[in-house]
């Protein structure tokens, strides 16, 4: 049967007749047809190099073919191969499946392997242009770099070419922690401070290669609960984007699961990496034990792990009878007990030339039992027991009481961020303490006796 080209547009033939008689210059029609549909993806993913896509959703990613210049025949075949490294789902493509186009026009899967799909153009191709979407679901084996999806026409009026459909980045997700801290097994809630983890910053390989408004699961390991967070940066996104983080954070965070779900942010620009830092509080089994391992994983493509603390079971805590010093130094936040560093929440500080320290960091370096400080929120009142020792203060009296014995200060007990907050020489008289210091460092030693 004779080929026939079926042309879209009416096209003037000039006859050598017409010519001599004074017609235009004859018009050479190139008779190609090996460009006469229009080929576009519609969208190029960022994937991981162990993607694949969800076969219960809608694909991410189609191939438009849309019909040109010169009609396409029903019956013709023409074939969509993948590039190395990337396979075809073939339960999506059966044999007989079809694609169908706007008014009518059509596309049936004739045949599918992990590389090939050939397709036969079906339906109604006449009367305008018309387009077909294919939907590409594909997992990726072995592939870095652009994905691409190559148009074979087989004979059929389509144009052959070549299509980036995706793009397996060299790396997604950066991920950066700061020195795991060793949290004590079955510490509760009361002290958030106690169950920090290191801060965790998680940062887009490449801008927009992770997907927004697709989920991020952030999972602790199963002995562990988290009670709470800290944003402490949060790079690329709007401050709306990063107060409805915050809001979805405050929901999802209840005490009772080891994992975390929010929503991916859209970025506030094409050029740059969205980036978040934080810190989380985590309780954890008494009995338990071991390295806190998050594992960052979701559909929007935020892939990784890293340790954020340690936890050891009460019993290997020794108490180490020896002499040491507990140093504190205004303004920060760490204080060293025995050459091991602690952090806190307030920071010593001198007011109206009398230096305060925090009493509960105070107690606690000098070994007094965290259940031995009792607050008295109603009485706004600090009960310190150790050994045959009793102190109590009331934030805004100026009365210390030791086993019942009232010492008058100069200047009333202050709360500070939440911290009961005493002066340096009132510190040394209620617990006993040497204290020196230090004008040049700003620093104040404890001595503590064995």
């Amino acid at each position: 049967m004779a080929f026939q080209i079926k042309l879209k547009r009416p096209m003037r033939i000039l006859t050598s007749a017409m010519v001599a008689a004074g017609a235009l210059t004859p018009f050479v029609f190139p008779l190609d047809v090996s460009a006469n549909s229009k080929n576009i993806v519609d969208r190029i993913l960022a994937v991981p190099d162990n993607y694949e896509s969800d076969l219960n959703g809608n694909a991410l990613s189609n191939l438009i073919i849309k019909e040109e210049d010169v009609g396409f025949t029903s019956g013709d075949t023409f074939r969509l191969t993948l590039s190395p490294g990337v396979k075809w789902l073939t339960s999506q493509y059966p044999s007989g499946k079809m694609f169908k186009g706007t008014n009518g026009a059509s596309f049936t899967v004739a045949q599918a392997t992990a590389q090939n799909i050939e397709l036969e153009i079906s339906g109604s191709w006449e009367g305008g242009d018309k387009s077909v979407n294919i939907p590409l679901y594909f997992k990726v084996e072995d592939a870095l770099g652009d994905l691409k999806v190559t148009v074979d026409p087989r004979g059929s009026t389509l144009s052959y070419g070549q299509y980036t459909f995706a793009t397996v980045p060299a790396v997604i997700t950066k991920i950066n922690t700061e020195e795991a801290p060793i949290l004590i097994a079955g510490q509760n809630n009361e002290d958030l401070q106690k169950l920090e983890t290191a801060a965790l910053t998680i940062k887009e390989g490449s801008a927009n290669s992770w997907l927004s408004r697709n989920n991020v699961v952030i999972e602790f390991p199963e002995w562990t609960k988290v009670v709470g967070y800290k944003l402490i940066e949060a790079n690329g996104i709007s401050d709306r984007s990063r107060q409805e983080l915050e809001n979805t954070l405050n929901t999802k965070i209840t005490g009772e699961k080891n994992t975390i779900e929010f929503i991916m942010p859209t970025s506030t620009s094409s050029q740059t990496e969205r980036s978040f830092k934080m810190k989380f509080y985590i309780s954890s089994q008494v009995d338990s034990e071991g390295d806190v391992t998050v594992k960052i994983s979701g559909s929007a493509l935020v892939r990784g792990e890293a340790i954020v603390a340690k936890v050891v079971p009460p019993q290997t805590i020794e108490e180490d009878s020896s002499p040491y010093d507990v140093v504190f130094k205004i303004g920060n936040t760490t204080y060293s007990k025995a050459g091991v560093d602690n952090l806190m929440d307030v920071a010593p500080f001198i007011e109206a030339g009398r230096t305060y320290l925090p009493i509960r960091y105070v107690a606690e370096a000098l070994g007094v039992n965290r259940d031995n400080i009792l607050w008295d929120e109603a009485r706004g009142q600090v009960t310190i027991n150790k050994d045959d020792l009793s102190i109590q203060l009331t934030v805004g009296s100026n009365v210390l009481k030791i086993n019942g014995k009232e010492t008058i200060m100069d200047v009333p007990v202050k709360n500070v961020k939440s911290r009961t907050v005493l002066p340096l020489n009132f510190v040394s008289q209620a617990l006993g303490a040497q204290v020196n210091w230090n004008d040049a460092t700003q620093t104040i030693t404890l001595k503590v006796k064995e």
